[in-house]
């Protein structure tokens, strides 16, 4: 009869359960990333602000490779101190400015004439300028290069051959693992300590409230829930770096996103050549927040 009821179909084999297959898949990608952690040596990048900063990590044999942060050194001060850092083994690279104006080429192209071994990159920009004037440098694009899929990840690598990618800092914990097995063969670095600039602005906060000081250095600005973040003065390009206060430090989770080729960050600031010593001890007591890693940013 047409107008017959019809028992609903049994599905429940058609299709795997939901559930089942989430934890299968996770139980995947845990094996897929012991295996990485399990292969290839552990190399650490060293980002530093300060002189005093550079001496310590010059001593310390757990930084591979220092990058010299050209916002805070002058062009004779980085000379000398990549000369410094070859005479140790160890692998100079320059970390360009956050902003790129075409009125700082002229001075940028002075900096490439040091021959480091290598940049760090904030902006498109300034990847499409190593490109262009020096295309056989090994480059590595800074978190701020946004690679967020493998999508992203394939584009970059045609601009950037010899280079490595940074793990965004928005991402949580399955969010990094997921982007590390589906662009497995790439080559990422990880910021696991550092202050986390919240912004970058153009229009100086010194400047704006007071006058212009023309000389760089740290200030404290509050927002309206009393909470307390650290403005750089970066006179010599013209822009303030607002940071969170508090460091995101990841010391304690390094194996749970490690690959065979990953690179771990130290992201040095307003740090003393005490702190520097702590947080490179393999015994330090360092302590911060966890940032997104937890809780990603929803």
């Amino acid at each position: 009869s047409r107008n017959q009821r019809r028992e609903p179909a049994d599905c429940s084999n058609a299709l795997p359960d939901p559930l089942s297959l989430e934890k299968s898949l996770e139980q995947s990608l845990q094996q897929s990333l012991q295996q990485d952690s399990e292969a290839g040596p552990t190399f650490w990048a060293v980002s530093v602000s300060t002189k005093e900063q550079l001496e310590v990590v010059l001593r310390t044999e757990k930084a591979a490779r220092i990058d010299i942060e050209t916002e805070c050194f002058s062009l004779k001060e980085t000379a000398d101190a990549l000369n410094r850092i070859r005479s140790t083994g160890k692998k100079g690279y320059l970390s360009l400015p956050r902003i790129f104006r075409r009125n700082m080429e002229k001075e940028l192209l002075d900096y490439l004439n040091l021959q480091a071994d290598g940049y760090v990159v904030r902006t498109l920009d300034e990847l499409e300028f190593l490109h262009h004037h020096v295309p056989e440098a090994p480059v590595t694009c800074d978190y701020s290069v946004y690679a967020y899929n493998r999508e992203a990840v394939a584009v970059y690598g045609q601009w950037n051959r010899k280079g490595s990618l940074t793990l965004p800092v928005e991402l949580n914990k399955k969010e990094l693992q997921d982007l590390l097995q589906s662009t497995r063969g790439n080559f990422w670095e990880w910021i696991v300590y550092g202050r986390q600039p919240v912004m970058l602005s153009t229009q100086c906060t010194v400047k704006n409230t007071d006058a212009c000081r023309k000389s760089s250095g740290y200030t404290v600005l509050k927002n309206g829930f009393q909470d307390e973040f650290l403005v750089h003065r970066i006179c010599k390009y013209c822009y303030n770096v607002i940071y969170q206060k508090q460091p995101v430090c990841l010391f304690s989770v390094l194996d749970e996103c490690k690959t065979d080729s990953m690179i771990y960050r130290i992201m040095l600031t307003t740090e003393s050549g005490e702190e520097t010593r702590e947080i490179l001890s393999p015994h330090g007591t360092v302590t911060g927040s966890t940032g997104h890693y937890k809780k990603g940013i929803e």
